[in-house]
């Protein structure tokens, strides 16, 4: 039986939002009709991928990066991606994030496979006007318009990459971030985390899961969280920082700065499905987003979401329904959403609840696959 072979073209082997969003979509294809290969440019220092596609019995490669434009053009990666193209005999390429698509662009010119490119985040070097920011901008406008389709993972990612990137409405499809729901189980809930930082039980334990980086908006949040212990000294909460980034030693500083270890702490890359279910809210204060997958995550597990009104959180979070919505950059705002939520557990409850149902029911992986079979079908006839 013919089996349309997809060579899937990732920035980097990390395991993270775009990563786990890739794992989601390759479990659920048709393997009677679709047969799937993974190619990286560089490898992870922090979590890899690798293990998981291991498993899945799936196939993967490094073409190699380099130093090159700050890693956005690898002439050696190129042509190894060209040779992999012809030697596995690949009829579709998909890349994921804008580096990614950059490469996706030169291989699928000389190869003339069809290219698909998913945008998974807003980019802000797309409104900067140094040099190099409109040399990348001006690679990635021609990586999209060559394209045979740019999937966007949000509404606000379309409107971003139709303003930004001037790309055509009619070669944009939206396929928003998913899970495969039975890849989330529910354990039996434990407070190891609490008794691993040494907390009471009943300490309102917020937490965060992301890079550590300027994107996600994390000094607002820690100011804000600062904020909230000055004024109520006797308060019980905790906040933790999960994830890994440039910024973990200026984090570190801050919180020794700011005298808040005993209130504070950075905890290194979790495992979700552990992490997650210990947790009493999650916080995402980002500065601009796609559609977060560990906020899809945070919501599977019932958790009251604080999020900032940037990118797709806006698609996931009906305000006041199943999350609070605050403006980004509001150290104010942040602050008192938190002391909402720690005013008024049972709020937070019935926000969790709703959010639960959310995820279960718009945003289950097995519909959003066939978006993409659909997809796969479509560009190859």
């Amino acid at each position: 039986m013919f089996k349309l072979r997809i060579l899937i073209l990732v920035s980097s082997d990390t395991l993270d939002g775009p990563g786990r969003c890739i794992l989601n979509t390759i479990k659920n294809l048709n393997k009677d009709k679709y047969e799937v290969e993974v190619a990286f440019l560089r490898k992870t220092k922090q979590e890899s991928i690798i293990d998981e596609l291991k498993n899945l019995k799936i196939n993967y490669l490094y073409l190699g990066n380099s130093n090159f434009l700050k890693g956005w053009l690898n002439i050696k990666a190129i042509i190894k991606g060209i040779i992999a193209i012809k030697k596995g005999k690949f009829q579709v390429i998909h890349s994921h994030l804008h580096r990614a698509a950059v490469f996706g662009f030169f291989i699928s010119s000389f190869t003339k496979a069809p290219h698909i490119c998913t945008v998974h985040n807003q980019e802000a070097h797309h409104t900067k006007r140094d040099l190099f920011s409109k040399i990348v901008t001006e690679l990635e406008k021609r990586s999209y318009r060559q394209a045979s389709n740019v999937v966007c993972v949000a509404e606000a990612v379309k409107k971003h990459v139709e303003e930004n990137l001037l790309i055509n409405k009619k070669k944009i499809t939206v396929i928003p971030n998913c899970l495969n729901i039975n890849d989330y189980p529910f354990k039996e809930k434990i407070n190891s985390l609490k008794q691993i930082l040494n907390i009471n039980d009943k300490t309102i334990l917020f937490g965060t899961m992301s890079r550590l980086a300027p994107q996600k908006g994390l000094f607002y949040l820690l100011e804000a969280f600062k904020n909230l212990t000055l004024k109520f000294k006797d308060l019980k909460s905790f906040l933790v920082l999960a994830g890994e980034g440039e910024l973990r030693e200026e984090i570190s500083d801050w919180i020794k700065k700011n005298n808040l270890e005993d209130k504070i702490r950075m905890i290194g890359q979790q495992n979700p499905i552990d992490y997650l279910q210990q947790l009493d809210v999650f916080m995402l204060p980002s500065l601009w987003e796609g559609m977060p997958i560990s906020l899809i995550e945070a919501m599977r597990y019932g958790l009251p979401c604080i999020v900032t009104d940037v990118g797709g959180n806006s698609e996931l979070i009906e305000h006041g329904y199943n999350g609070i919505m605050v403006s980004s950059a509001d150290v104010t705002n942040l602050e008192m959403a938190m002391q909402k939520l720690l005013a008024d557990m049972e709020y937070a409850k019935k926000l969790g609840n709703n959010a639960q149902k959310t995820i279960m029911m718009k945003y289950n992986c097995l519909k959003t696959t066939k978006d993409f079979e659909q997809l796969y079908d479509k560009i190859i006839n």
